[in-house]
């Protein structure tokens, strides 16, 4: 709750970390390349590809070491990328698809709240039926242990971001997009060169208890009794800003 105060209520204003300008660079990246997939049955050539990268990367405020040790770091994952996508790129996916949709609360102050969502990609059918979610991670890949947030220190973010889309899709008034199939693809390969992903069934339940804890949420903000809650460092970079608040 205090993350959607400042950040969404208040705006405060916050700079991307490098990793993260990163990872927008290989993420527009790998849109351009399956984009073009489904538009011609082939995938870019790596001429192409890095021209994309280098292009999204000058894009950024970055200086000149930092553009370079990032154009290196983004060229040596996506040639085995590239390899990966050969073997298993459907003919058919959407990109960076966004969804908006509206969910029931209960709550008389507020009956519906707008969820919205940006899926990397989508992968299609014969039928135009999705068939699966895919989020790529340009980070080093986890173990299923550390998605699930059973590891020690893991919080389970990422599983429950595959919960999200799901819970989006659910909501979204055309069938061919219901789908509870995620997947964690790590643009990054390991030390032996493999391309890792992770997918994920998603269930109803967990849906449900998602779908309850940000009804839930909701509630805590609508009441303002999150102003209350003592604000935890580990979980918000906005605790001394908050402290200030309630003093």
């Amino acid at each position: 709750p205090w993350d959607y105060f400042y950040r969404n209520v208040l705006r405060v204003p916050e700079t991307q970390a490098p990793h993260m300008q990163f990872g927008t660079a290989v993420h527009n990246t790998l849109e351009y390349t399956t984009r073009l997939h489904s538009a011609s049955g082939k995938l870019p050539s790596l001429s192409l590809v890095k021209k994309k990268l280098e292009l999204e990367l000058g894009r950024l405020p970055l200086g000149t070491e930092e553009y370079s040790r990032l154009l290196e770091k983004g060229l040596e994952s996506l040639v085995v990328y590239l390899e990966h996508l050969a073997k298993t790129l459907p003919k058919t996916t959407k990109e960076e698809m966004k969804f908006r949709v509206l969910l029931p609360t209960g709550i008389p102050e507020l009956p519906e709240v707008i969820l919205t969502g940006k899926f990397d990609r989508l992968d299609l059918d014969e039928n135009g039926f999705v068939t699966r979610v895919v989020d790529y991670k340009t980070g080093k890949a986890k173990s299923r242990k550390v998605i699930e947030g059973e590891a020690k220190d893991a919080d389970g973010a990422y599983k429950r971001q595959l919960t999200f889309y799901a819970l989006i899709l659910s909501l979204y008034d055309d069938e061919r997009y219901l789908c509870n199939h995620g997947v964690l693809s790590f643009v990054e390969p390991d030390a032996k060169g493999v391309i890792k992903e992770e997918g994920f069934q998603i269930t109803n339940e967990e849906i449900a208890a998602l779908r309850a804890t940000i009804i839930e949420s909701v509630r805590g903000i609508i009441s303002g009794s999150f102003l209350i809650t003592p604000c935890d460092p580990e979980k918000s970079a906005y605790c001394d800003l908050a402290a200030l608040l309630n003093n």
